[in-house]
């Protein structure tokens, strides 16, 4: 109760400064605060983007799925959980973003997002954030083949390589 209540006043407090500023969010801050509101159980400051019905924890999924329970119809679905029940990977729907996906680890008792470069508009943003993260060595080989894979991709862009045909 005591944590709930202390989850709830941090919620609230988020929230009227995030009310209260001038400027309005960008995509990429809009979509972090939503993660991170969502995956925290702060469903005040998280119900300002998804439908009452949704406000269900990943923990909650996980004993419904356990319990052999059927899900509620959510915006928010568990893809893949590891056995040790540390890492795992989620689909959800943003609005105005559709639908996203995300690498999840649980640390302290929390799930945090891992790896989310689809979650943000413009995934370049995310590069220098991604090397950090590889270098924290913390990640699965699952994570990091994906990272590497993702960088890769980026790499293959090559603007001028219609040329050579010209």
């Amino acid at each position: 109760m005591f944590r709930f209540s202390i989850l709830l006043w941090g919620g609230m407090l988020c929230a009227s400064l995030f009310a209260c500023s001038n400027t309005s969010p960008t995509p990429q801050e809009t979509a972090h605060q939503y993660l991170t509101a969502r995956l925290a159980g702060d469903f005040e400051f998280a119900k300002q983007w998804v439908h009452p019905d949704s406000w269900d924890t990943l923990d909650e999924l996980l004993l419904l799925q356990q319990q052999g329970r059927p899900r509620p119809p959510l915006d928010f679905t568990l893809d893949h959980l590891s056995r040790d029940h540390m890492t795992a990977t989620a689909t959800f729907r943003l609005e105005g973003y559709g639908l996203q996906h995300i690498h999840l680890r649980k640390e302290s008792g929390h799930w945090k997002v891992v790896l989310s470069p689809q979650a943000i508009p413009d995934a370049s943003l995310l590069i220098g954030d991604l090397y950090e993260l590889e270098q924290e060595s913390e990640l699965s080989a699952w994570e990091i083949e994906s990272l590497d894979q993702m960088l890769l991709d980026e790499e293959d862009i090559d603007p001028w390589s219609g040329l050579s045909e010209l």
